[in-house]
């Protein structure tokens, strides 16, 4: 499989990883259980951030995604880890929210 070059002049046609950020997110917020709305889920706010903080995060990623590509057994945690620490900032999260957040994803 060829490798996509990642520059930001060939995103410009991919998704907009917000959304994804936006659908991850209420997912840890709003467990499926709790019989959220879609539209509701839609509304959850995003939080400003900069252009080269959406880059380091979309950089992240996107290498998640390749070493996932190549092989599903490899770790990428500490990855996700890094990309956790970024979206709990980006949402300015005290360390007992993202315990919250954590225990729950955990099942703690």
């Amino acid at each position: 499989m060829k490798d996509r070059p990642t520059n930001a002049s060939t995103r410009k046609n991919r998704p907009d990883h917000g959304s994804c950020l936006r659908n991850t997110r209420a997912r840890l917020v709003f467990p499926v259980t709790t019989g959220v709305k879609l539209e509701d889920i839609k509304r959850f706010p995003l939080p400003q951030f900069t252009p080269i903080q959406k880059e380091n995060i979309i950089s992240l990623v996107d290498k998640v995604i390749t070493q996932k590509r190549n092989s599903q057994i490899i770790d990428t945690s500490t990855l996700e880890k890094q990309i956790d620490d970024m979206v709990y900032q980006l949402y300015d999260l005290t360390d007992e929210e993202i315990a919250i957040i954590e225990g729950s994803i955990n099942g703690k």
